[in-house]
């Protein structure tokens, strides 16, 4: 079994040929469960999935106004 400390460490070893370099943390938070996003919630947000493993990549950000006409 991998430890939690070995698992960041492989994290932490990334690297692209472009530099990109990953940080990784361990959030010990502790969250309710069970919290569900409301569809009024779910409106104002922007999901852009991304094209390698889009179930696990992506990005949530405020949906933007429409602009006045």
């Amino acid at each position: 079994m991998r430890s939690l400390d070995a698992m960041l460490a492989f994290i932490r070893g990334t690297r692209t040929n472009t530099g990109l370099k990953v940080e990784a943390r361990l959030d010990q938070g502790i969250y309710r469960k069970g919290r569900k996003v409301t569809e009024k919630q779910m409106a104002q947000l922007e999901l852009f999935a991304h094209n390698v493993c889009p179930r696990w990549n992506y990005t949530l950000s405020p949906r933007l106004p429409n602009p006045p006409e």
